[in-house]
Parts: C-alpha cells; sequence; structure tokens
C-alpha cells in the first residue's frame, strides 16, 4: 500500500515520541527526597599511594625475586601491573606488557598505535618498545630479555597471563626457562604496608555503609539492576567510584529462584 509523505511523517513522530518517553521504571533514589543525602564523602583525608611507595613495591619485588634466583618478571595488563607500575591498562588481544628486570631498568612492551596512551601512563622507566600490527610482541620481549642479559635465565610470567601469550613467549624467547611467577608476586602483595592496610580498612567501611544504605531502598518486585544502581549511587556519595557487582547485572528479581543461583542473573 502507497503512503502519503505526510502520512509517514505522522507515523514517524508518533514513534519517535515512544521511544523518547521516559521509563516508567522508578528507581530507588530518585524520589521526592534523596535516600542517599546523609551520606557523606569518606575518602577527603585518604593517604594515597605516591611514586615512593610504588619504587618500594619495586624494589621488595627484586628482592623477592633475587632470593627465588629469577631475573625478571613479566607482567601483562591486570591487577599486578598497576600493583608495581601504578598504570591501568586492560587485558587485550593485542599485547601490552611490563617486564621488570632482577637488574636493570623496566621496559615495556606495546602496540605501535597506542604508544601515545602508554606514554602518558607509564610512571616508572622511559623504554617503551612497539610492534606493529605485521610483527610479533614476543620477539619485542625478547630482545628486551637479551638487552637486559636475562635471555638465558629464568624469567617468571605473571599466573594470569593468557596461554597463548606464555606459549608465544616460550617459542620466542627458547633460551630463557619461564615459571610460574604466583609465587614471587604472592610474597609481595600479601604483605600490607601501614597506608594500604588504611586504604582497605576505609573501602570496607565504605562499602558496609553503602550497602546498609542501598537495601534500606529495597522494595517488593525490585530487580537486580535497580539494587546495583542504588549501590553504586550510594558508593559515589561516600566518595568511592561509583560501581558495584551488581551493577552489570540484567534485569532480573532478587528473589525466588535467583537467589539460589546468582550468577542466573549475571
Amino acid at each position: 500500500m502507497l503512503m502519503s509523505r505526510r502520512t509517514l511523517f505522522r507515523r514517524s513522530a508518533g514513534i519517535a515520541g515512544v521511544a523518547a518517553a521516559p521509563s516508567s521504571e522508578p528507581n530507588p533514589w530518585q524520589q521526592s527526597h534523596d535516600p542517599f543525602s546523609a551520606l557523606k564523602s569518606m575518602t577527603g583525608s585518604v593517604e594515597r599511594l605516591n611514586a615512593d611507595d610504588y619504587l618500594a613495591r619495586q624494589d621488595n619485588l627484586r628482592r623477592q625475586m633475587a632470593r627465588r634466583k629469577i631475573d625478571a618478571l613479566f607482567v601483562a595488563g591486570g591487577t599486578s601491573l598497576e600493583y608495581f607500575g601504578g598504570m591501568r591498562w586492560g587485558v587485550s588481544e593485542r599485547l601490552f606488557a611490563m617486564v621488570i628486570p632482577a637488574r636493570g631498568d623496566i621496559a615495556y612492551v606495546c602496540p605501535k598505535f597506542e604508544e601515545g596512551r602508554a606514554q602518558e601512563q607509564v610512571c616508572f622507566g622511559t623504554d617503551i618498545r612497539t610492534w606493529e600490527e605485521h610483527e610479533s610482541p614476543y620477539e619485542v620481549v625478547r630482545r628486551i630479555l637479551k638487552d637486559r642479559r636475562t635471555s638465558s635465565g629464568v624469567v617468571a610470567i605473571e599466573p594470569t597471563a593468557r596461554e597463548y601469550v606464555c606459549d608465544g613467549l616460550r617459542k620466542a624467547c627458547a633460551g630463557a626457562r619461564f615459571v610460574c611467577g604466583e609465587e614471587v608476586i604472592a610474597a609481595c602483595r600479601m604483605v600490607k604496608s601501614r597506608k594500604e592496610l588504611a586504604c582497605i580498612a576505609l573501602a570496607c567501611e565504605i562499602t558496609k555503609k553503602a550497602y546498609e544504605a542501598a537495601l534500606r531502598t529495597v522494595r517488593e518486585q525490585m530487580t537486580q539492576s535497580e539494587l546495583g544502581r542504588a549501590i553504586s549511587a550510594a558508593h559515589a556519595r561516600l566518595g568511592a567510584p561509583p560501581w558495584s557487582p551488581l551493577a552489570r547485572t540484567r534485569r532480573r528479581p532478587t528473589g525466588g529462584w535467583a537467589t539460589a543461583s546468582w550468577h542466573q542473573g549475571m
């Protein structure tokens, strides 16, 4: 059936109006009053980590490596990269890694198109070695180990490294002996400094208060995503990142069968 341009515009406008209409689903904190108005930031006086703290971690790591006769540690993106290097870099199919030798300067392996981002984030060392799409990042690692005179030594690999990364390292660096780095990393991370303990205690207290406040907004038929947003909002009011494990869940109720298998709600 033919449709006039006028009719088409009218119907399109109606559809757009429906799509743009606000959701009728109530949010637990968007009410006539703010249920989190009494929450105040708790992070104003926190003693943040500085360069000296990270250098102390690196020194401790080198002592731990020396005790175990490890010549270098290979760290891919993740929490250990942040712990030792003070930088956040997500895990990707394109390898970004940090090589910490027992003796010598830290070096980085970086995709060429990410070089600018790496230069902005790298806090320790200036040796950033890039690789193009047609090149092997593992060959870059091999050259780093050779320059640090550890190409025939023992290299620990961060335990969260993916298998294809480990395989690539073994093939490219045939002269090195690779071992799991879990023991040496754990030896560093399981012993906390005074500043770290204070941060952990504060994080626990913020989490406790955020959940207490969010749980007071619980109502009948409330979904997991609604509760997750409430928890995130409470965290933000308390000065922490507005994130919670429930914030990414699908819209499923927190009662019934979902409570017996929490991951079914993911």
